[in-house]
């Protein structure tokens, strides 16, 4: 699940998922994942997931229901925050200390066992998903070079020789000619092995779901 709104935000956390996958465990079949990628409302998720809106209800409702049934919840928010003040980020504390205890308290109301709460999982790049997919450089520096622009090749040179810098830049988006009009092909491209060396927010996520032996053990079934 995915709070952007872009049209692109459903294929980019397809290809980021089989990548984290894969990168969690280097012999998992990513083939045999079966991905969902549930209906959003009009406009996208947006902030609506903090709330007690209509939407965020059904949201809530709808992960409870894909965990009672031994599913996995990737729910990518952004950190809206450098990585170097995490620990500043509301969308990261907010999930971590209501969301989660909002969804537990469904599963409570429908009698299901609330340890299947630990399948919902936070990708949270910081300061935003932008952070992750420029560092598909080579691919981000073609398409500012035929876009064309150009100006922005050093940048992206500078990203590539050291990777954690991305996680330092506010406003992502802003940052460069690219904006979020090509996301999905920079999730393609997106280099998650060298990006997870960096030991920044991808890496976290990396670590994350390493530590969640129940989505280890699933990830080992498929090999």
């Amino acid at each position: 699940m995915t709070e952007d709104s872009a049209a692109a935000a459903h294929p980019v956390m397809r290809h980021l998922a089989r990548k984290l996958c894969r990168c969690v465990d280097p012999r998992c079949q990513t083939q045999k994942v079966q991905l969902d990628l549930p209906e959003r409302p009009t406009g996208g998720w947006g902030s609506h997931w903090k709330s007690n809106a209509p939407e965020a209800i059904t949201l809530r409702r709808e992960i409870a229901t894909r965990l009672a049934l031994g599913h996995f919840v990737l729910m990518h928010v952004d950190g809206e925050c450098r990585w170097s003040e995490r620990k500043e980020s509301e969308n990261a504390r907010h999930f971590r200390e209501r969301f989660r205890d909002r969804v537990r308290r469904v599963l409570d109301a429908s009698g299901k066992d609330p340890a299947v709460l630990d399948g919902l999982l936070p990708v949270i790049p910081h300061f935003e998903m932008e952070a992750w997919l420029y560092q598909a450089t080579d691919t981000a520096s073609r398409l500012c070079r035929d876009g064309p622009c150009g100006r922005h090749l050093e940048l992206f040179s500078q990203w590539k020789a050291d990777r954690a810098l991305l996680d330092e830049v506010e406003d992502t988006k802003g940052a460069c000619c690219l904006a979020d009009r090509h996301n999905e092909e920079l999730a393609k491209d997106f280099p998650a092995e060298e990006v997870a060396a960096a030991g920044t927010s991808f890496a976290a996520v990396v670590e994350l779901l390493r530590n969640t032996p129940r989505f280890m053990q699933a990830l080992a079934r498929t090999c």
